[in-house]
């Protein structure tokens, strides 16, 4: 595995160690959802398709963060067991 990956795995992590840790997952995943700064502009899209409410703009957002998280973890072990860099195809 190439250093500069490695470093970014490992703070990474870190990171998510230090998330469980302090609360459950969902709890920390709930929280930072309704944290979220771009509440407003979403909500306005969200409500052109009939999703309206707060628990609506949960759900759109959870969907999204395991739909990104599926889509690239998968890949980012594909690089990392392939030795490839993610930004040699740029």
């Amino acid at each position: 595995m190439k250093a500069s990956l490695l470093v970014p795995t490992l703070l990474a992590t870190a990171g998510a160690l230090s998330i469980v840790i302090r609360t459950t997952p969902k709890t920390e995943l709930s929280l930072r959802i309704a944290n979220s700064k771009d509440r407003a502009s979403t909500s306005i899209r969200l409500t052109e398709i009939g999703l309206d409410g707060s628990v609506d703009f949960e759900k759109f957002r959870t969907k999204q963060i395991f739909y990104a998280a599926g889509i690239s973890f998968p890949s980012l072990l594909l690089c990392i067991f392939l030795d490839v860099s993610p930004l040699s195809a740029i």
